[in-house]
């Protein structure tokens, strides 16, 4: 038998509460069939009901945690979420420029819990140095209209801010829209695929890019064409939605394994 699983990358944030960032991105490529490496980039104050605080990890020492991680492993994919500022920015775009893998970037410049927590001049960092060597960005939203100046209300809206943000290809999601359908409008140079779910009301969403995001990570190190891709991270975080945890006093995490049931 054998054993041996794409290994996939996340670049994250910490969240103490187990709902989102790198934790949620490691049980996301855990049930989505990658071996998860993980360098941490900042520590948040959180919980299920607010997000609190960000404070910033050393990027000198998370460069020597990814040049030992670079020559034990093969990296087929990367999923790249909350950097906090323009230095880890700027750093982890060089790291990257050394390996050969599908970046996906969920920009984490406005969590749904709380304000926005990346400066401009970190955005600008993030448009210079990280979009060109982007195989994916995720942005919900309202970080889609602070990239783009674009207002977004329906499905032209969306196309005409995906045209403005300068990456090759960008993946709107719908979730924040007031409608009776969910449209996350992946665009993919000049082409656009519309993905179109119906709309339920989910009390426990906490995590919810951070899963997809990395999911589609997974099923891009495992050779998985990008559209497919994206289709199969959007259907794999809709279940994971269905099943989620109803834990803490706010909003609760996906079931990541949800298919996964240990007996006792």
């Amino acid at each position: 038998m054998n054993d041996k699983h794409p290994v996939s990358l996340t670049i994250a944030g910490f969240d103490p509460s187990g709902g989102a960032g790198i934790v949620a991105d490691i049980k996301s490529m855990s049930a989505n069939g990658c071996y998860p490496l993980s360098l941490i980039t900042t520590q948040t104050a959180q919980n299920t009901q607010q997000f609190h605080a960000v404070l910033a990890c050393d990027s000198g020492f998370l460069e020597e945690q990814f040049a030992l991680l670079r020559e034990d492993f093969e990296i087929g994919a990367v999923k790249i979420g909350l950097l906090g500022g323009k230095e880890m920015i700027e750093r982890v775009a060089l790291l990257l420029d050394s390996i050969d893998a599908p970046i996906v970037l969920d920009p984490i410049i406005a969590p749904t819990l709380g304000s926005a927590i990346l400066e401009e001049e970190a955005i600008e960092a993030m448009r210079e140095f990280l979009f060109p060597r982007l195989h994916l960005l995720t942005p919900n939203r309202i970080e889609a209209e602070r990239l783009s100046g674009v207002k977004i209300v329906d499905l032209e809206t969306q196309k005409e801010a995906s045209k403005v943000i300068p990456v090759s290809a960008i993946l709107i999601k719908g979730g924040h829209l007031e409608s009776q359908e969910i449209t996350d409008l992946l665009r993919v140079e000049d082409d656009f695929y519309p993905f179109i779910h119906p709309k339920r009301s989910f009390k426990n969403t906490h995590g919810t890019g951070c899963t997809l995001s990395s999911a589609i990570a997974c099923r891009l190190a495992k050779g998985v064409p990008l559209v497919k891709a994206v289709e199969q991270g959007i259907n794999y975080t809709q279940q994971a939605l269905s099943h989620a945890y109803d834990t803490g006093k706010g909003s609760g995490s996906l079931h990541h394994c949800y298919g996964l049931e240990v007996s006792k």
